[in-house]
């Protein structure tokens, strides 16, 4: 489990613990407030393209890198990445993805939108 997976979880289990509580205070209510505010603030998502693969790091943590657009859809997956709401950038080098050895530069273009058709 990546590092910011372990805190969203911890967030996800003091929240789901908050709301079992039968006997709920103010304080327990405003954290409750915080912790669904913390849950709803989008991923920072930035895709690479290395050695003929999209890299995948989330708020800055390396979390996997996809030579198909299933690798990359799995990867979204797997880390709850949310293509509507989540924050997705990438580097000059997906658009330069010959040099970075895929076939032509469109070739992780491709692979990325074939994940977002496949996550749609």
């Amino acid at each position: 489990m990546t590092g910011f997976q372990s805190k969203r979880k911890m967030v996800q289990e003091r929240l789901e613990s908050l709301l079992e509580s039968p006997s709920r205070g103010v304080k327990d209510e405003i954290d409750i407030a915080r912790l669904e505010h913390q849950l709803r603030i989008p991923l920072f998502i930035f895709l690479n393209a290395v050695n003929g693969q999209v890299q995948v790091k989330i708020s800055d943590e390396y979390v996997g890198s996809a030579k198909t657009a299933e690798e990359l859809a799995t990867i979204f997956t797997e880390h709850k990445v949310d293509i509507a709401t989540d924050d997705i950038f990438s580097s000059s080098s997906i658009d330069f993805a010959s040099e970075e050895g895929f076939d032509s530069d469109e070739d992780a273009h491709s692979l990325i939108q074939g994940a977002f058709d496949m996550l749609a």
